[in-house]
């Protein structure tokens, strides 16, 4: 019988990569805002009680679509040409939820964080196609700091696939397996991060895809996930946007994941990051030319008291959960 010892994980994610110049007219030097966990009861994708064998199940099976995910966007076919990215997007690839304001005055969404991909993006009012939602879908004209990132921007240029100018608007086009695809324009708002109903950050000038063209939505089924906050390395991702005033460093603590009422936690980038102390180590990770993900030397992995001794050296891809242990046997 496989036992899985409860412990927090410290992820302290340490990027040197080179940064996407912008401006934002409030600059913290530090942010914070919640994870929720899917399955904590505050997240609205709560499976209600579960048992220690269910939530072991279920973690591996996030696990598994998880690296399906990131193989998809990660191979040639990938890209099937200059006007659309294709990847495999399943709500089940994605274990933590964030819920941002966003707009002035902010709307409240929640939005599935993603350290694979760098777009961040919410359905978008006017509609052109965007799927039934149990709360209101942000709706851009009622914004008063919401405009459009023009054509001239570095991220609009060049050899981006993602965004390309059409009709004098940055626009951008991503496929999902299974023949889902968000569509939108490219532009500029308020986001407002909170740790807690007291406490909360706004930030200005974020670049998100406002996404007036969503169909067939892995997600869309609860109506309770407007998009996606990337946390890649990418230029167009919330670590790489602030990368000047958080110094491209972020940190977060995994909940265990057999307790029973999975609190959330908080992700903490640039100076709200405590100091290292006592046993915490952190492991630099390695940028590959030409990646996006946040890639590491796998040398061991230990169960328990237990070395698997049978892990060459590899680099492995940012994932929440691995079950991939090949010639272990517990």
């Amino acid at each position: 019988m496989r036992t899985y010892p409860a412990a927090t994980v410290l992820f302290l994610f340490f990027l040197t990569f080179s940064r996407l110049l912008h401006f934002i007219s409030s600059k913290p030097t530090g942010l914070s805002f919640r994870l929720i966990p899917r399955d904590s009861p505050e997240s609205p994708l709560y499976p209600g009680n579960l048992t220690g064998l269910e939530r072991i199940e279920r973690m591996i099976k996030f696990s598994d679509f998880r690296a399906a995910y990131l193989e998809s966007s990660s191979t040639p076919s990938a890209t099937v040409d200059a006007e659309r990215i294709v990847f495999t997007l399943l709500r089940e690839g994605f274990y933590y939820i964030v819920q941002v304001g966003i707009g002035s005055p902010p709307l409240n969404v929640f939005l599935l964080m993603d350290t694979g991909g760098g777009l961040i993006w919410t359905q978008c009012q006017p509609c052109k196609n965007c799927y039934r939602q149990q709360f209101p879908i942000y709706n851009s004209v009622a914004s008063s700091t919401y405009r459009k990132l023009p054509c001239d921007h570095p991220l609009c240029q060049g050899d981006n696939n993602l965004y390309k100018c059409v009709d004098q608007q940055c626009v951008y086009s991503v496929g999902y397996g299974g023949g889902g695809t968000t569509k939108g324009v490219a532009s500029f708002e308020s986001f407002r991060f909170a740790t807690d109903s007291s406490s909360a950050t706004t930030v200005d000038n974020i670049i998100f895809g406002c996404s007036n063209d969503n169909q067939n939505i892995q997600f869309a089924s609860r109506g309770v996930i407007s998009g996606i906050l990337g946390l890649s390395s990418s230029p167009d991702s919330i670590v790489m946007q602030l990368s000047d005033v958080v110094d491209k460093r972020f940190s977060y603590c995994l909940v265990p994941f057999t307790d029973a009422l999975m609190a959330p936690s908080i992700v903490k980038f640039g100076n709200d990051i405590p100091p290292l102390s006592g046993t915490v180590q952190a492991t630099t990770f390695v940028p590959p030319p030409g990646s996006f993900y946040y890639h590491l030397s796998l040398i061991d992995i230990s169960v328990g008291t237990r070395r698997s001794r049978s892990v060459t050296t590899t680099l492995a891809r940012s994932r929440t959960v691995t079950n991939d242990l090949p010639g272990y046997d517990s």
